[in-house]
């Protein structure tokens, strides 16, 4: 019987960096998780502990020294091997890393050959017991997997899931305009789980296109509800996984949830990332283009990670550009991320698409992107995502605003 696949924990807040390092690792046969900051890496680590963890040192927040010392102090992680990845090749960063408890050091940019060995070698003395105090610890991540897989087959089998909605205001009146539906799942006995290590298991289980079909239908049937109500219709936007496009009928599930639900098209908009628009592109802009006619709206997630270019933007039907959370965490301390920022919204608006940041924290974010003209926000400055009967009160309120 084969062995299970390593599964490898990728920690950068670069989405440049992270989809490159997935690209290669998933390349040699690993499967992957990520996180983009040291707070989302430990809750993912408890969540699902992985084989080896590759974790940049420069982040926002919580750096990978600081990671790697909390990691390494926790009995129940403290044998997860860590090669730290940094720009900083001078000796002082590579001691610092050693002391945090990192086995191997990588230096950017990363070589396809030397990231292959050193994950190789470092696994193969991991299972060969030097880094592991006994057989149960080193079988533990891939039994910990197979009951999450349990678990995600039960959670749909259960209906155990939810959706949260995060409001986005427009920066030119200050009033909530729409909303994103976001996934979420408590599993018994546990707890909430991190979309960013259940999604990908839903995956990997072909279980996304059932469950992204799910979750259209809880977003329609609430926009009907809220159409029928004192509150009125809201413009909600639905994250969509390339396989949905690919593997599913997708377009043929909006317009049945569409017609059964009765609610009008340009209510809905669906999100797509960068690379699923890259993924099967004949198809993906055909089935876009279905969906256009029809009159749902279409936006690019995570915009500005790298994967389209100009020239396919202007193929694809697009109604939204959404400016990747990376460059918003810094836009007001760092130049490039500033002027790449602007960029997308003068290129978007040369488009007539309107933009939206995600993942706005503070007030000087927020005054850069209402000088940039950014036309729409969401995050924690806000709200963060909340339950219906939360979110509800404030769409009374807005309702009742005159």
């Amino acid at each position: 019987m084969a062995s299970q696949p390593a599964t490898l924990l990728i920690v950068d807040d670069e989405p440049q960096v992270r989809k490159l390092l997935e690209t290669l690792l998933q390349h040699e046969g690993y499967q992957t998780i990520c996180a983009s900051n040291g707070e989302e890496a430990l809750q993912v680590v408890v969540q699902q502990a992985p084989d080896l963890i590759l974790l940049d040192i420069m982040m926002p927040g919580m750096d990978g020294y600081e990671v790697a010392s909390q990691l390494k102090s926790d009995d129940a992680t403290a044998g997860i091997p860590i090669i730290m990845l940094s720009a900083l090749s001078d000796a002082g960063a590579r001691v610092s890393g050693l002391e945090s408890g990192a086995e191997e050091f990588l230096s950017k940019p990363i070589e396809r050959i030397e990231l292959s060995l050193r994950v190789r070698n470092l696994l193969r003395l991991t299972a060969h017991g030097e880094r592991v105090d006994n057989i149960r610890q080193a079988l533990q991540p891939d039994v910990d997997r197979r009951d999450l897989e349990n678990a995600l087959r039960q959670a749909v089998e259960r209906n155990e899931f939810i959706v949260h909605y995060q409001p986005k205001v427009e920066l030119a009146t200050g009033q909530l305009c729409a909303l994103e539906a976001l996934l979420r799942w408590d599993r018994p006995g546990h707890g909430a789980v991190s979309p960013a290590v259940f999604v990908p298991v839903l995956e990997s289980l072909g279980l996304i296109v059932a469950v992204g079909r799910w979750v259209i239908e809880a977003v329609c049937q609430q926009i009907g509800a809220w159409q029928r109500s004192a509150i009125g219709a809201v413009e909600v936007s639905v994250n969509v996984s390339g396989h949905q496009l690919i593997e599913g009928d997708l377009i043929a599930d909006i317009a049945r949830i569409l017609a059964q639900t009765g609610v009008e098209p340009h209510w809905l908009e669906v999100e797509l990332t960068e690379g699923s628009l890259m993924e099967n592109t004949q198809h993906t802009i055909a089935s876009l283009q279905r969906l256009h006619t029809m009159g749902v709206k279409i936006s690019i997630d995570d915009f500005g990670t790298g994967y389209s270019s100009l020239a396919y933007l202007r193929r694809f039907p697009i109604d939204t550009l959404k400016i990747d959370i990376a460059f918003i965490r810094e836009v007001t301390s760092n130049p490039q991320d500033a002027a790449i920022t602007r960029t997308i919204i003068e290129l978007a608006h040369s488009l007539n698409l309107r933009v939206v940041a995600e993942g706005v924290e503070t007030q000087a974010q927020l005054a850069f992107l209402k000088d940039a003209g950014c036309d729409q926000i969401q995050g924690y400055l806000f709200s963060r995502p909340l339950p219906v009967a939360t979110l509800e009160r404030l769409l009374l309120e807005r309702s009742e605003t005159p």
